[in-house]
């Protein structure tokens, strides 16, 4: 028998397999041997096998190129008894399990594709009397993978993968905080900027703005025309509205107010004041417990400006006896009411003033909402609505 792939070397390294194999297999059948004494272990000799009974030698394994492939065996089997009867069995262990028979006229085993592997083609034959020759031939060989798909190769790139993913987080991390300690950099230059403009303010504009109103007082009280006096009063009321304006500006300016409690505090003072001066009682419900939540400088801007013209309103139109200034945060959501007592209005017969179109504005730029409804018995409720992010 001789066996050969579709290769060169398969066919060089297969025809040296296949004569032995083929001889052994087709063998007619034979008598036992009759059984015989064996001699003394002192003079017994150990007799070379006969050729015919010696097993064939076996060719090395062929290693092919990479990929998968397309097999061919072919093999055949010499009897001098019945040629046309001999029979053949194969496997191609590493792909198959079971045997393929074929017909005495079968030479031939193809396989299309093989994918990469290591594998053994064992090829068995009968002769005429159906004695199979349980040794038979094969044939090894091996077909290795791509190198970019061998398991090493596959390994190496998932620790580059992983490395260069580890490197991309760490670099986008590192821009990340990179860009919030740029922020933290340019929000810490914008606070000290805003404190010097606040202190600014405070000493030089305000204290000059004081003295003015102090030196108008003293002049009116002496002893000029009334003409003067006049002038002079109205000097001492303008100084001191713009100490009063100052006043705000170098509480909004001031980064050490940027908090719920400040803006409560501020708004408390301002309406005592405010409504003391203009002869109705104020009163004010805080909550008690306010969350140390903080505001950034157009929030408390807006909102003390929006809660400002609303007090002012108050006094201004509803004759009212007194006027509540209501402070709660809920859900991290501010809500400040200004209620009063007075004559109230129909908001929808009204048609909406700029005061009460700025305060929707401010609350609105925000994200937050203004409602002007009447109160529950009289008088009116200015509510505001802020979500604090």
């Amino acid at each position: 028998m001789s066996t050969h792939l579709t290769r060169r070397e398969f066919l060089r390294q297969g025809s040296l397999l296949a004569a032995g194999a083929a001889l052994a297999a087709c063998a007619p059948k034979t008598p036992a041997p009759p059984a015989a004494t064996a001699p003394p272990a002192e003079e017994a000799t150990e007799a070379p096998p006969p050729a015919e009974a010696r097993e064939p030698r076996q060719p090395a394994p062929i290693r092919l190129s990479p990929g998968r492939h397309f097999l061919e065996f072919q093999f055949t089997g010499l009897s001098f008894t019945a040629p046309d009867k001999v029979r053949f069995r194969w496997r191609l262990e590493g792909l198959e399990a079971d045997w393929t028979h074929g017909g005495a006229d079968v030479r031939r085993a193809v396989y299309n594709p093989v994918p990469p592997g290591s594998y053994q083609f064992r090829v068995q034959a009968c002769n005429n009397d159906g004695v199979w020759n349980e040794t038979g031939a094969a044939l090894a060989l091996h077909i290795p993978q791509f190198f970019w798909k061998t398991a090493w190769f596959l390994t190496l790139c998932g620790l580059f993968g992983a490395a260069a993913l580890a490197e991309w987080v760490r670099h986008v991390t590192r821009q990340r905080m990179q860009r919030r300690l740029d922020r933290l950099e340019q929000q810490r230059s914008i606070e000290r900027e805003r404190t010097r403009i606040a202190q600014d303010l405070h000493d030089d504009l305000g204290a000059s703005l004081t003295e003015i109103c102090m030196l108008a007082a003293g002049a009116g009280g002496g002893a000029g025309s009334a003409r003067n006096g006049d002038a002079l009063c109205e000097i001492a009321r303008r100084s001191d509205q713009l100490v009063r304006a100052m006043d705000e500006i170098v509480w909004a300016v001031n980064p050490r107010h940027d908090s719920v409690v400040s803006l409560a505090e501020y708004l408390s003072a301002y309406a005592r004041d405010f409504l003391g001066a203009a002869g109705i009682r104020p009163r004010l419900d805080v909550q008690r417990d306010l969350p140390p939540l903080p505001l950034n400088p157009e929030q408390r801007h807006e909102v003390f400006h929006a809660v400002k013209e609303a007090i002012r309103n108050a006094a201004r139109h509803s004759q009212a006896a007194e006027v509540w200034l209501r402070f709660r945060v809920e859900h991290h959501t501010l809500n400040v009411r200004v209620e009063d007592n007075g004559r109230g209005f129909d908001p929808a017969a009204v048609s909406a003033g700029n005061g009460l179109r700025n305060m929707r504005e401010r609350l609105g730029r925000l994200g937050g909402a203004c409602q002007i409804r009447k109160g529950a018995e009289q008088g009116t409720v200015v509510e505001m609505i802020l979500p604090l992010k």
